[in-house]
């Protein structure tokens, strides 16, 4: 229902920005930059109501990891931590999130938590992750298959990275994916 509302909204603002545009707006020019700033002033406060977004704190979660360890999100305060939804077969672009993931963690060492979270439940999946992650990830890491409704709450689809800064606040959301680059940059604006 969430992500239909998301949905809703971004077409609202593509069309009313495109009609704006062509000059459907009415009024000089700078009236139709005031109208489309308005508009996307709207969707983003209606986008805050349907999911958790960058300087909000995120929803705190309880899961069990694939190895049977049961974590908090709380038990990592004081550090960053980065949500990333993947697809743990056959995904290019998650293990291109893993070298990115990779190169953050090797900035930040053991400031940094890495939550890897499947979306997908199906029966294998547990194995089909840690098949990934021994190709892609690094030990460190916890894997976890989301059972408890995670992309919901992070209104994630398939894949993303949410990044959270030491006290628990999100600071970064990669959809699909998060370049090093990016998260290095929300990492020192934080």
């Amino acid at each position: 229902m969430r992500l239909a509302v998301v949905a809703v909204l971004v077409l609202v603002v593509i069309i009313a920005i495109t009609i704006m545009m062509m000059g459907g707006g009415g009024g000089a020019p700078e009236s139709r930059e005031e109208e489309v700033k308005e508009v996307k002033k709207e969707v983003k406060e209606e986008m805050m109501q349907v999911g958790y977004m960058v300087g909000q704190f995120a929803p705190s979660f309880m899961v069990t990891t694939i190895s049977g360890e049961t974590v908090s999100l709380s038990d990592f305060r004081g550090k960053y931590v980065a949500v990333w939804f993947m697809v743990p077969q056959g995904c290019p672009i998650c293990a291109s999130q893993a070298r990115e993931l990779k190169k953050l963690q090797m900035d930040l060492g053991d400031d940094l938590v890495v939550i890897a979270i499947t979306l997908l439940d199906y029966e294998g999946v547990e194995e089909d992750l840690k098949s990934f992650m021994a190709s892609n990830g690094l030990p460190q890491w916890l894997y976890a298959v989301d059972r408890m409704g995670l992309g919901v709450k992070y209104n994630i689809i398939e894949m993303g990275v949410v990044l959270l800064d030491p006290r628990g606040r999100i600071i970064y959301r990669g959809i699909p994916s998060a370049s090093y680059e990016d998260m290095s940059s929300a990492i020192r604006s934080a």
